[in-house]
């Protein structure tokens, strides 16, 4: 039940590309779990989805969108086209006392500002840093239509009764205008689902994650190579799958390895909480990594962190009390991190408590939905008066 004594109906145009229950740890995850919970707690949803792939019946009513048109220059407008139309059809602010867009992906994104209702935008993470990329040919009328796509995404900013960004750096991605009415609000984890358990007896590094150059599985693996060099008789699990899975592969013959280095390749997400049992770390390697739920999961469970310092794990992890925080393609320096937690059960062990209390405090989901409804009940509030 709703912690203020009453529900909300409420709308998302916007959930996910790809809305899941059981698919890694992508948007389409957190969106899922994020919007069961408000539902168990009583309120209607209907959220909107390009795509959905679930094996269990949703607590909330779903509308698979598809695209909004076949040009991807123009897919953002197309797109809040399609689900401002759907908003009205289904009886737009008659109906729904909330809207909120969940993901916004920048300023070409989020180009729908309902007047009926009260509206919620995010929460914004950082975005991934990637290379030059190839010319499209959409990438003109893309340019062409920017100054069009600004104008509507500052409309829906101003139309806004709050902002959320899931990490403090994502406030960058906010024009400062409209930067006061930004609140954080990170996303959660399940903490009955993912909880404390005894320590494998050999130990055990974990990766969870894409097998992609931007996770740093290439980094994490040199660097492991380097532990076991200094004579540690310690293991590295990696689950996952991706574009520099054959590296892995051909990077377990290495001599000083001996069968250490486990590729258990991809796993549904319900398999994560038992993985995490199997580990004495997690390490993140991602350069950049905008948030990290997998981090989130590992806390949970008990497990230091050893991450590259990015947006998400710099919010995350406390340095030094949770795990370590490494500077992004260091080898070296990602090898002496995660010496200093094997070589020391004690650290290890107090790092894995003070996880699992920083979770209970502060980022279960629970905790998360307590904030969530207080942001939703605000905006209402605002929009009545």
């Amino acid at each position: 039940m709703s912690r203020h004594g009453s529900t909300l109906r409420i709308f998302v145009p916007s959930a996910a590309t790809l809305l899941t229950d059981h698919r890694g740890h992508g948007e389409g995850l957190i969106a899922w779990e994020l919007f069961s919970g408000l539902a168990e707690r009583g309120h209607e949803l209907v959220v909107c989805a390009r795509r959905v792939d679930a094996r269990s019946i949703p607590p909330f009513e779903v509308v698979e969108t598809g695209r909004g048109s076949r040009w991807e220059s123009v897919e953002p407008l197309a797109y809040s086209l399609k689900v401002a139309r759907l908003f009205h059809r289904l009886g737009g602010g008659r109906r729904f006392d909330l809207v909120h867009w969940l993901f916004p992906q920048g300023e070409d994104e989020v180009l729908f500002s309902p007047a009926s209702a009260a509206f919620i935008i995010g929460p914004h993470s950082p975005t991934w840093t990637v290379g030059p990329r190839k010319s499209e040919m959409g990438d003109f009328v893309r340019r062409t239509a920017r100054p069009l796509f600004r104008a509507r995404y500052e409309r829906a900013l101003a139309a806004a009764s709050v902002i959320l960004a899931s990490v403090p750096e994502a406030t960058g991605a906010v024009p400062l205008r409209f930067r006061a009415k930004t609140q954080l609000l990170p996303f959660g984890v399940d903490e009955t689902a993912f909880r404390p358990s005894s320590l494998p007896t050999t130990p055990t590094i974990l990766f969870v994650g894409s097998l992609a150059a931007e996770k740093g599985i290439r980094d994490l693996v040199d660097a492991f190579v380097r532990v076991r060099a200094r004579g540690r008789r310690a293991r590295l699990i990696v689950a996952g799958d991706g574009p520099e899975r054959a590296w892995v592969e051909g990077r377990r013959q290495h001599p000083g390895l001996n069968g250490s280095l486990e590729l258990v390749g991809p796993i549904p997400h319900s398999n994560v909480p038992e993985l995490l049992k199997r580990a004495s770390i997690l390490c993140l390697p991602s350069r950049g990594e905008p948030f990290g739920m997998v981090v989130l999961e590992a806390m949970a469970s008990g497990r230091p962190v050893v991450a590259v310092d990015g947006p998400g794990p710099r919010y995350l992890v406390d340095d030094g009390r949770g795990g370590y925080l490494v500077p992004p393609a260091d080898v070296p320096a990602l090898a002496e991190a995660l010496l200093r937690v094997l070589d020391n059960p004690a650290r290890l062990d107090a790092m894995g408590r003070h996880n699992r209390r920083k979770i209970e405090a502060e980022l279960s989901w629970r905790r998360v939905l307590d904030c969530l409804e207080e942001v939703y009940a605000q905006a209402v509030g605002r929009g009545r008066g």
